[in-house]
């Protein structure tokens, strides 16, 4: 079962295990060096199942017309010049943040906290994107300050800093929806999809990805596949659908999807033996696939779908 000790270290991250807290130290300059299985994105994505509050505070480098950042590519670290300072690269990076945020289903609040040098909205756009996240959390807030001994000032909704940066993240999603649109793709509520990843978090109540996963053949890699079940009962009607469900979305994957790997990550209210068995209908896809489950937010089990997983989970049930 992993642990919060599994998880690596990231300069930019520290973890409260007394209020399940994650606070995010952003690095706007850039300036260290990450490898593949170190990054933000990947390191954060760990902290998924025991976070129910997260801190992002951001500190801006003073004004500058170039900024460096080291890199590594093959094992080799070398220093790339990104040139003119342009906000492009941390609104990318942020993004990313973001979309890995959205897979915290236990996250209740989010405070994001800037300070600056000077009060400029091009840098302060950077964080546009939090604003997403704005209708999943029960607390939501966020606030700036200017100069070393200023006092923060919150923006909240009707401000109008918040109606800026509401305006551009909107834009950037339209963008971004064009982007999808000349891709052949659509947006779909239960879709999120970023550089070759497919996530899926499923409707357990409504779902009709069934209807539309096709479309997204040509362009994924990899499925991370989340389904979030609802206290067991005694009437499994639902998930006799979902089951049905499952099968026709595995063999769509199966017939026309060219994958490198699939995550699927269940999220349990209770070790429920018929609920967990619904994985069992991946094991029909042709490439690697891992098994993850949780219950009340704790990890369970990882497991390589093809493994006697199951079976040992059934043996261990019935000893109990």
């Amino acid at each position: 079962m992993a642990t919060l000790c599994d998880i690596p270290r990231h300069r930019e991250l520290s973890y409260s295990r007394n209020n399940g807290s994650l606070t995010i130290d952003y690095d706007y300059d850039l300036g260290h060096t990450e490898s593949e299985e170190e990054t933000l994105e990947y390191t954060l994505a760990q902290y998924a199942a025991f976070t129910e509050k997260v801190i992002v505070r951001i500190q801006f480098p003073e004004p500058q017309n170039k900024f460096r950042c080291n890199v590594s590519t093959f094992g080799i670290r070398h220093t790339v010049n990104y040139g003119p300072l342009n906000e492009t690269e941390n609104l990318y990076r942020i993004a990313d943040v973001v979309r890995v945020l959205k897979g915290f289903l236990q996250l209740r609040t989010l405070e994001i906290s800037l300070s600056l040098d000077t009060e400029d909205f091009s840098r302060i756009a950077c964080v546009a994107p939090f604003f997403d996240l704005r209708g999943r959390c029960q607390q939501w807030n966020m606030r700036y300050k200017c100069g070393r001994h200023g006092n923060y000032i919150s923006i909240g909704p009707g401000s109008p800093l918040c109606t800026r940066l509401e305006r551009l993240n909107n834009t950037r999603m339209k963008r971004s929806k064009n982007v999808q649109m000349a891709s052949g793709t659509t947006l779909h509520p239960e879709f999120s999809y970023h550089h070759g990843t497919l996530t899926i978090n499923y409707d357990y109540e409504d779902s009709d990805v069934k209807y539309h996963i096709s479309q997204y053949a040509p362009i994924t890699r990899k499925i991370v596949f989340n389904i979030c079940f609802p206290e067991p009962d005694n009437d499994n009607s639902g998930l006799s659908r979902v089951e049905e469900d499952l099968s026709e979305i595995i063999e769509t994957l199966d017939d026309e999807f060219d994958l490198c790997r699939s995550d699927v990550i269940f999220w349990l209210r209770e070790h429920d033996i018929s609920q967990i068995s619904c994985a069992l209908e991946f094991r029909h896809l042709r490439w690697r696939t891992t098994f993850e489950y949780h219950v009340r937010g704790n990890c369970q089990e990882t497991v390589d779908m093809d493994s006697d997983w199951y079976a040992e989970l059934i043996g261990s049930h019935c000893s109990d």
